[in-house]
């Protein structure tokens, strides 16, 4: 979740969306319900404007995150 927040701050929004689902392979209810990464999924989407990432709609579908 570190790794997924510096990518998205350092403007790598592609890397930090594979680093997501990775994170929550690992540990799916800490990445789905922890408020700081609802937090960054929703940073993510609102960025996307032009939906490059479908796949983080995807997440943010599955951690409850409006899109």
């Amino acid at each position: 979740m570190d790794v997924a927040r510096s990518l998205h701050l350092c403007g790598r929004p592609d890397k930090a969306v594979t680093a997501l689902p990775a994170a929550e392979k690992e540990a799916e209810e800490e990445v789905l319900s922890r408020p700081v990464v609802k937090e960054l999924i929703g940073e993510m989407v609102a960025r996307d404007r032009a939906v490059r990432l479908p796949e983080l709609r995807q997440l943010a579908s599955r951690a409850a995150v409006p899109v």
